[in-house]
């Protein structure tokens, strides 16, 4: 989907004050939540994730704007996470105590080590992720004044690009209760339609 109208256009937040909810004339409306206005120097990626770091939004929907710059976005699909590696991050956080001066390592919550996969998508190590080799990833490209649908549990894979002229990338992202929704955290529970959307069915 295309709007025309954002191309070149300022989009400024005052902090307390939303954007405007785009989709006032769909059965979304209702269930818009929030938004993020992300901007930067561009060339950036975030690495295989289903869950927004500036928002910590992991099981929402969202609409993807591009205002400046470009961005190259992978999706794919949640249906088999095991092809991804969910919950198999090495990472922990790290403490330090300066009574007993040790160091201490514990695990990340199930929470956060879910929503990122370990596969490294500029240089996919298939020994450590066979499984990996069997994903089938849609590739998108948003321009300026593009609009992406990003459904709930989707992983995705964002990569930046900054505007040639300006050198920045802008976007904003609109989130809505998720069409479809689980138990969270929860590997091994199903995808089901939230019930907020059974009517439409």
């Amino acid at each position: 989907m295309r709007s025309e109208h954002l191309k070149g256009h300022k989009i400024t937040h005052s902090g307390d004050k939303p954007f405007a909810c785009p989709v006032e004339d769909t059965a979304e409306k209702n269930n818009y939540m929030t938004n993020s206005f992300t901007s930067g120097d561009g060339m950036t990626s975030r690495g295989i994730t289903f869950r927004d770091p500036e928002t910590g939004c992991c099981i929402l929907q969202t609409q993807l704007l591009q205002i400046s710059g470009q961005k190259q976005v992978l999706l794919f699909e949640p249906h088999d996470n095991t092809r991804l590696y969910e919950s198999h991050i090495p990472e922990a956080m790290l403490a330090y105590n300066h009574s007993t001066k040790q160091f201490t390592r514990n695990q990340l919550a199930q929470s956060t080590s879910m929503v990122m996969s370990p596969v490294d998508i500029k240089k996919v190590d298939f020994k450590r992720f066979p499984k990996f080799a069997s994903t089938y990833p849609l590739n998108c490209t948003l321009n300026e004044g593009d609009v992406l649908f990003m459904p709930s549990f989707w992983w995705h894979e964002v990569q930046s690009v900054p505007n040639r002229k300006e050198k920045r990338n802008l976007a904003v992202n609109y989130w809505y209760e998720p069409f479809l929704t689980k138990e969270f955290p929860c590997p091994t529970c199903k995808l089901d339609v939230n019930p907020k959307y059974r009517h439409l069915l």
